[in-house]
């Protein structure tokens, strides 16, 4: 036992929390805060388990004073550190409800600059290092770990001004994901979304954005899953996949996603490739598209990467299809703006020839943006 642990006292929380105990219960919490992690055990440590029950009272859980709320919150939480990996409770009903209190006061951040804020970020920045949301995959407390999702996503504004809160919030999302064998439609509506929403909540798309940024590994496989149901490629019968408003929008997250981590896409590309040559020629406009922007995007390194796929997409300048054809043109300003390597690099391609025809005339200056289409209409044609 550490001389820190051995020094706290801990009150009985037995009968009424008059003010006496909560200064004790105060006492405890700043006492548990010098204490590092893990260095109590249930076995050596029986007090501070018996108080930990204590804690999980609901009269204390939901005590109609919400200051004491914040208090039992936060010591809560301190209990948990100093015994992670160890768990304090035995009782799933007693995690139940300790978790359910951690969401709740999570769902209704105080007013910086208070007591309560001070309570509120130590709750983030403890729950986000011992992953205590983990816990919901252990005990089908899954509803839980998607409302704290949902609640640091729609409450981040409050701390969008405080970097280590917003990294506690992304560490919390992430520990939940990372453990998690599946994750549902809904929680990747949750964290794909705010990215096509950035002005309606510029707050939610930065801390959607650093959690790709940090946990694309564990996410990219679900994301591959959520592109071949967008394609009608998944297995399994459709009746039983979710709604799901991110496939409305994946190519618009996509794009996004290849400007926030470009290698969460490494296994969607290939599947963008065959999506070039099939029959449909709405599907191979819609993938030109995507990935004339793609390539075009001033930082992408895309084509150079993935030269196969390149390819590919050159091969659409000669498609079957004028519609198909001219939407390669039409990317193709953006591609000679902040690609001009690209067509040094392509000029001796044969299979290519209408992209020379076209970097040719704009090259001699001979064709305006606003005059392309119609003039290099005839040369597709």
């Amino acid at each position: 036992m550490s001389a820190e642990l051995a020094k706290i006292k801990v009150p009985s929380l037995a009968g009424r929390l008059e003010q006496g105990k909560l200064v004790k219960l105060k006492k405890v919490f700043e006492d548990l805060r010098k204490v590092e992690d893990g260095k109590a055990t249930v076995f050596e440590n029986t007090d501070l388990v018996k108080f930990a029950i204590e804690l999980a009272r609901p009269d204390i859980l939901q005590h109609q004073d919400v200051s004491v709320q914040w208090l039992a919150a936060a010591c809560s939480l301190q209990v948990f550190r100093v015994f992670y990996p160890e768990v304090p409770y035995c009782d799933p009903q007693m995690i139940k409800l300790v978790l359910e209190l951690y969401l709740r006061r999570m769902k209704s951040p105080p007013a910086p600059g208070s007591q309560q804020f001070w309570y509120y970020y130590n709750i983030l920045e403890v729950a986000s290092s011992i992953k205590v949301f983990g816990l919901c995959h252990n005990y089908d407390l899954v509803d839980i770990g998607k409302q704290v999702i949902r609640t640091c996503i729609n409450t981040v504004s409050v701390v969008q001004n405080k970097p280590k809160a917003v990294s506690s919030m992304v560490k919390i999302i992430e520990h939940y994901l990372s453990s998690a064998e599946t994750i549902s439609r809904d929680i990747l509506d949750m964290v794909l979304m705010p990215l096509v929403n950035q002005s309606k909540n510029p707050a939610a798309y930065e801390l959607c954005r650093e959690l790709w940024m940090t946990a694309s590994a564990d996410l990219e496989p679900f994301l591959q899953s959520l592109y071949s149901s967008s394609l009608g490629l998944s297995n399994g019968p459709k009746e039983e996949e979710e709604p799901c408003l991110a496939i409305q929008h994946i190519n618009d997250i996509i794009l996004e996603l290849h400007k926030i981590s470009p290698a969460v896409l490494n296994t969607i590309l290939p599947q963008m490739e065959y999506r070039l040559k099939v029959e449909e020629e709405t599907v191979r406009i819609e993938t030109v598209q995507l990935l004339g922007r793609m390539f075009a995007e001033e930082a992408s390194l895309l084509a150079q990467e993935n030269m196969s796929l390149w390819q590919s997409f050159c091969g659409r300048f000669q498609d079957v299809s004028v519609k198909v054809r001219l939407q390669c043109i039409k990317l193709s300003q953006f591609l000679l703006v902040y690609h001009p390597e690209i067509r040094r690099a392509t000029a001796g391609n044969s299979y290519v020839g209408t992209w020379k025809c076209y970097t040719n005339y704009s090259v001699k200056g001979e064709l305006s943006p606003e005059s392309t289409i119609s003039q290099m209409k005839t040369a597709t044609s």
